[in-house]
């Protein structure tokens, strides 16, 4: 079931992400991806995944919350598509997933770091700077989260890669090595 559910999700992203490249909508796409998912709770979400409402129920709520936050009218055909399709269960991932490979195909990568204090903009710019050169991206987005476990210095997570440049793990390994030599 899982399978069946991750590629229903990426066919649909895949469609509508080739779909706005090809009528030059891409930006405006990502654009009202993004306020969905800044914008849109999860009673609203629970209520698009509700069968028991019908689709016409579900068409007048989007129609709102378009006039609110004004997307593309391409973004809501796309909504009209996939609720046609009886997938709309899976609308949230599907724009999860869509962001995720435009991401992808435009070396854009969305970077937490953690650090003992909220870090100044200056070093957040030769973090950014830094990931850019080594790992060849075209844009960072960095989310600081302050982390009372590390003492100093920082750590870095993206994708499945860890950069750990931080204090407690610093004393961890020595911590190690000094065991090591003894047992």
């Amino acid at each position: 079931m899982r399978r069946v559910y991750s590629k229903v999700i990426h066919n649909f992203s895949t469609v509508w992400l080739n779909y706005a490249y090809k009528y030059g909508v891409a930006e405006k796409m990502v654009k009202d991806l993004h306020l969905w998912k800044s914008n849109v709770n999860q009673k609203t979400i629970k209520f698009f995944n509700d069968k028991v409402i019908s689709n016409n129920n579900k068409k007048r709520l989007f129609s709102l919350i378009n006039q609110n936050l004004q997307f593309d009218q391409s973004t809501y055909e796309f909504f009209c598509f996939v609720l046609d399709h009886e997938r709309i269960q899976y609308w949230d991932d599907i724009v999860t997933h869509t962001l995720y490979l435009y991401n992808k195909k435009n070396k854009i990568i969305d970077v937490q770091l953690f650090t003992s204090i909220v870090c100044n903009e200056e070093n957040i710019n030769k973090i950014k700077e830094l990931l850019i050169s080594k790992f060849n991206f075209s844009k960072v987005n960095i989310e600081n989260i302050v982390d009372d476990s590390i003492i100093g210095g920082y750590l870095i997570r993206f994708d499945d890669i860890q950069i750990d440049n931080s204090i407690s793990s610093k004393i961890k390994n020595i911590r190690n090595k000094v065991q090591s030599m003894f047992y």
